[in-house]
C-alpha cells in the first residue's frame, strides 16, 4: 500500500490516463475500484499530480473570499476580545499584499504561491489550467496554487495574463466513479455526472478568478 490521495486525483481530460504523484514518484493508474475506493498503479515516467484534502476539508469559494475580505479590511462586523483582535492584526500583518480586487502571486525565498482565495475545487482546476508553471511537487489548497519557483517572473505573468481560456476543459467522469455516490441507483447518468463535476470542478469560479487581475510581489529574503 502506497498511501492515500483525494478521489479527484483520478479524474482526467478526455483520452488521458490518470498519473498520480505519491511517495516521491509518479504512478500510472491501471485499475480503479470506486466502490472500495482503491486504485492499482505501476511506476510511470514524467510528473504525476495528486490532490489531498489536507488538514482541513475543501472550503467554498464564498467562504474563502470572505476570509480575503476580512484580511484585506482588517475588520469584522462584531466585537472582538482583546486576544481575537490581536490575532486578527497579526494575521493581517502577514499578508500586507492582499487585495479584494485581484489575486496575488507572492514570491518568497523558497516557493511561489498564487493566492486566489477561490476554494479547493476552483484551485484544483486552476492548477490544471496553468500546469506549465505549476509546482509539480505541491498541491493546491483552499487559498493558493503553488507555482514553479524556478521560472522567471515574466514566464509566470505570461501564463496568468492569458486566463481565462476561451473554452475550459471538460473532465471525463469514469463510469464506475458514479458508484461512489450514495443512492446512485436513483440518479440518471447525466445528473450523477453533473454531481461529480460539481464536487471536483467549479467552472464558473475558475472563469471568474481567471478574469481578475494578477499582481506579483516579492518577499524573498
Amino acid at each position: 500500500e502506497l498511501g492515500h490521495v483525494h478521489e479527484s486525483s483520478f479524474l482526467a481530460k478526455p483520452g488521458d490516463k490518470p498519473v498520480i504523484a505519491l511517495g516521491g514518484r509518479s504512478w500510472k493508474v491501471t485499475h480503479l475500484d470506486w466502490s472500495r475506493r482503491r486504485a492499482w498503479v505501476e511506476p510511470a515516467q514524467g510528473s504525476g499530480r495528486s490532490r489531498w484534502l489536507g488538514k482541513s476539508p475543501p472550503l467554498s469559494f464564498e467562504l474563502c473570499r470572505a476570509v480575503r475580505k476580512v484580511l484585506a479590511r482588517g475588520t469584522v462586523p462584531v466585537t472582538l476580545t482583546k486576544r481575537a483582535q490581536a490575532q486578527l492584526e497579526e494575521a493581517c500583518a502577514e499578508v500586507p499584499w492582499i487585495s479584494e480586487d485581484h489575486t496575488t502571486v507572492v514570491l518568497t525565498h523558497d516557493r511561489v504561491l498564487w493566492h486566489t482565495f477561490a476554494g479547493q475545487a476552483a484551485n484544483s482546476a486552476l492548477a490544471d489550467l496553468v500546469e506549465s508553471i505549476a509546482d509539480p511537487d505541491r498541491t493546491p489548497d483552499n487559498f493558493a496554487v503553488p507555482l514553479n519557483p524556478n521560472l522567471r517572473d515574466d514566464d509566470v505573468r505570461q501564463v496568468l495574463d492569458a486566463l481565462p481560456p476561451a473554452e475550459l476543459p471538460v473532465l471525463t467522469v469514469p463510469d464506475d466513479a458514479r458508484d461512489s455516490l450514495k443512492f446512485v441507483a436513483c440518479l440518471p447518468k447525466a445528473i450523477a455526472d453533473r454531481c461529480l463535476r460539481a464536487r471536483f470542478f467549479d467552472p464558473a469560479r475558475v472563469t471568474q478568478v481567471g478574469g481578475e487581475g494578477v499582481s506579483m510581489t516579492s518577499v524573498r529574503k
